[in-house]
This record gives C-alpha cells, sequence and structure tokens, in this order.
C-alpha cells in the first residue's frame, strides 16, 4: 500500500518475522503507467516542434508521472518554455492541454480518473477514461489487456521479489502455508493470477484490502498499551 509493495514471511505460533523486503511498485505506480503508456501523449509526449523537429524536454513528463509533482512544474520558466514549444510544432493543441493541467493545478482530477478506470479493469473487459475540462477534453479506451501489458515488467518484478523473499528465508515455495493479501493492488486480476500461480489459490487469504494496514497498526498499538499497562 501507499505506492509500495512488501513482502513479509512470518512464522507462526512464534510470530517471529522471517524476511521483510520491498519494492516500489504499488497503485500510484501503476497508474504512472497508465498515464506515460496511454495518456502523455494528450499532453505532448509524441509532439515535435522546431526547425530540428525537436521532441519536449523529459523533465516535463518526469514531472507528469506523478500528481503531486505536476503543480511544481508551474512557474514563469514554464510558461515561457511552453510559448518557445509553439514554434512548428506538430501538435499544438497538445501543449495547451499541458499548460491548462499545470496552470489550473489538474494532476490530481487527471490521475483521479486514472485511478478509477484502473479499479473498473479489475472487474470489466475495459474501460472508457474521461477527462473534461475548460481547455481539455480526453475520450479514450482503455482495455484490460493493454493493462496487463503495461504492467508485465512490474508483474515480473513482483514475482522475483517475492521468491527472492522466500530463498532469504530459507524457505521453498512448498514451505508457505498462508499468503495473505492487503493493499488495494492485491485486486488487480492479474496479480491474483500471478499468486495463484506461484502457491495454489487455496493458500491465498484475501484481507479488507484498504485497511488492512491500518487494523494490524491498531492491534499492535493496543498490545504494547496493554504491556505498558502491566509494567
Amino acid at each position: 500500500g501507499g505506492g509500495t509493495l512488501d513482502v513479509s514471511i512470518f512464522k507462526f505460533p512464534e510470530k517471529e518475522v522471517l524476511i521483510n523486503v520491498g519494492l516500489a511498485i504499488g497503485g500510484d505506480h501503476f497508474n504512472s503507467e497508465i498515464f506515460m503508456n496511454k495518456l502523455s501523449k494528450y499532453f505532448g509526449s509524441e509532439a515535435t516542434y522546431g526547425l530540428a523537429n525537436l521532441k519536449l524536454p523529459k523533465y516535463i513528463f518526469s514531472s507528469l508521472e506523478n500528481w503531486y509533482e505536476i503543480s511544481l512544474l508551474k512557474s514563469s520558466t514554464f510558461e515561457y518554455h511552453v510559448q518557445h514549444f509553439h514554434y512548428k510544432c506538430s501538435d499544438p493543441k497538445s501543449l495547451e492541454r499541458l499548460r491548462s493541467l499545470v496552470v489550473n493545478n489538474l494532476g490530481f482530477n487527471m490521475y483521479e480518473e486514472i485511478e478509477r478506470v484502473k479499479k473498473e479493469l479489475s472487474t470489466n473487459s475495459d474501460g472508457q477514461y474521461k477527462f473534461t475540462t475548460k481547455d481539455i477534453n480526453i475520450e479514450t479506451n482503455i482495455k484490460k489487456e493493454e493493462f496487463e501489458k503495461i504492467t508485465e515488467t512490474d508483474r515480473e518484478d513482483i514475482k522475483e521479489l517475492v521468491k527472492h523473499a522466500i530463498k532469504s528465508a530459507n524457505l521453498e515455495l512448498t514451505d508457505i502455508d498462508i499468503v495473505a493479501t492487503t493493499g488495494g493492488s492485491s485486486l488487480v486480476p492479474s496479480i491474483q493470477e500471478l499468486l495463484e500461480d506461484m502457491f495454489g489459490k487455496d493458500k491465498i487469504q484475501k484481507s479488507d484490502a484498504f485497511t488492512g494496514v491500518a487494523s494490524g497498526l491498531a492491534i499492535i498499538a493496543n498490545e504494547k498499551q496493554l504491556q505498558s499497562t502491566a509494567l
């Protein structure tokens, strides 16, 4: 959860943590992948400008990958650059969308719609992305197969992380009795299928995806409070 993926192996009833490893892969990362692969073209990623048909600078799209960094682009320098990019631009409308997105602080709204479509793809074969403002009007279809293709490398990284965790704990796949999942990304069908292929469907135990971590922290806090009271 929170934009990261953590794998922990516990031994019961001892409540012993054998290993804890993680990756910077999570729901926000998947949203960024969707933006860069399906939507960035509407904001100039494929546009060229000038006599040499130059591409827009990479720093712009590095910022667009995260909704909370988009507003940081807003400056007089950015405004100047956008005006400069208009010279012999192959897609001037994309520049207008880009400027509006940054100047009007629309990054959060744009990514909220990505999040909605991503959730829709957990149950449907496709989803319709719609983002409409005064200067931006984007409607495009995103298929489940496209999303799975976009995140294929991420799933391989997750698989390798799980295997690494088990090996580091000096265990085998067959030694794992229960696989407990939490976090919104655990609801993505391709992630569920990955775990089922590795461990078997009967070992997967789903917990509350969005409050599981908070519930665990509350339990630990209560236990520490009881210990403190006992002392």
